[in-house]
């Protein structure tokens, strides 16, 4: 799989410029201005991203009136009245390379930076990309460190939705036979942080004791993505078992916890009481909001014909 890195230096490279003159209502006086379009080649990013972003088993243009989604609470106004969608992408013909076979004249699309957005916005394991495409609405010319620690803070927002779905299945588990989940959870937080408990993490990062707040709120998505593959291995080991006791299942999730913290500090040299962030996530789902709404604002109604 192509690393952060590869994508980030991709998009720039294939990042493409037009350069023309804004079209003038016929009785305005004013000479028209030079604009600058930026705008990416489908070609490039299916080559990049994959079929399931930028599929092209159908006519492109078909994919782009079906992936751009024009969201209800940005509609342009009547100064701004345009065919959203085909104002949003370009035909061209021209010679490209579309996974490993050559095109010669064949048809390609112009993509404005809000279609690649949209392409994206909805497909699995793509946030970095997405973010790359919102930046210039957080940070003029956004550096790659800058915008993988951004990007890494919203990918914990997917990986905290999977977490939960994860922890009810344990709290059923745990409610069947009658044990506490909290001293469940309490307890087998030693063997993901090598003997400290959850509450000496939060400590330690300076985070608020608050009741009813967990630290799974606070994971990095490294952490998280270690417990959720924990519990996932712990559910198939404790139901293939004939030992249903919460004794054995405890043991096994342990086992698990302390396996993936070994797994996380060989594949990142971070281990996961490092991988701790300030926000909470529900700060991150607001800033990702927000951007996202910004960036709706600015760039839903730019034209790229």
């Amino acid at each position: 799989m192509i690393s952060h890195t590869e994508q980030f230096q991709e998009l720039n490279q294939t990042r493409q410029h037009e350069t023309r003159g804004q079209q003038l209502d016929l009785f305005q006086p004013i000479t028209p201005i030079n604009l600058t379009e930026e705008y990416w080649f489908f070609s490039d990013l299916h080559n990049l991203f994959g079929e399931a972003a930028f599929p092209t088993n159908q006519a492109m243009e078909k994919t782009a009136h079906e992936k751009i989604i024009y969201p209800y609470d940005a509609k342009p106004n009547i100064q701004q009245r345009f065919d959203f969608y085909t104002s949003h992408y370009e035909c061209i013909h021209h010679e490209y390379r579309l996974g490993y076979l050559n095109f010669k004249h064949a048809t390609d699309l112009k993509l404005t930076r809000y279609a690649c957005w949209s392409f994206l916005k909805h497909i699995p394991n793509t946030i970095f990309g997405q973010t790359y495409f919102l930046a210039p609405v957080i940070k003029a010319d956004m550096d790659f460190n800058a915008l993988n620690k951004i990007a890494s803070e919203y990918r914990r927002i997917t990986l905290r939705s999977d977490l939960s779905r994860a922890e009810k299945i344990l709290a059923g588990i745990l409610y069947s036979q009658h044990a506490n989940y909290k001293e469940f959870y309490n307890s087998t937080s030693l063997a993901l942080f090598n003997g400290k408990t959850y509450n000496d993490i939060k400590e330690i990062h300076n985070i608020p004791n608050k009741q009813n707040e967990t630290l799974l709120d606070y994971m990095g998505r490294h952490t998280l993505h270690a417990r959720i593959a924990a519990l996932y291995r712990t559910f198939e080991k404790y139901n293939n078992s004939t030992n249903k006791t919460i004794l054995h299942l405890n043991e096994i999730l342990c086992n698990e916890l302390f396996d993936k913290r070994v797994t996380m500090i060989n594949t990142t040299g971070r281990r996961p009481e490092q991988d701790i962030s300030q926000q909470h996530i529900d700060k991150v789902k607001k800033h990702l909001n927000n951007t996202e709404q910004a960036f709706i604002k600015k760039y839903s109604i730019k034209k790229i014909r």
